[in-house]
């Protein structure tokens, strides 16, 4: 059952991606509401998970090199490496 739940987070971090995407590509602002709600679909999503996939420091160090990466290379630079990561990762 929490699984379901776990697919939902899932779905709904997507939708929240997408719109995320199409209001960076329009004014280049992300609004906070919208991170934090996707922020909190990921964590809800490996809670539900046991966090089997991801553990709560990898989470955390993630989330500081990614923040730190991001006031220091730009959005748009971190994006782009982000990708490249997940690829080689893959």
């Amino acid at each position: 059952m929490l699984v379901i739940f776990a697919y939902a987070c899932l779905v709904s971090g997507l939708g929240l991606l997408i719109i995320l995407s199409v209001i960076d590509l329009k004014i280049g602002l992300l609004p906070n509401v919208y991170n934090l709600a996707f922020a909190i679909c990921g964590v809800l999503f490996h809670a539900l998970l046991g966090f089997s996939l991801l553990s709560i420091e990898g989470m955390a160090f993630g989330a500081l090199i990614g923040g730190v990466a991001n006031d220091r290379y730009g959005s748009k630079i971190v994006i782009i490496f982000s990708l490249v990561g997940l690829i080689f990762s893959s």
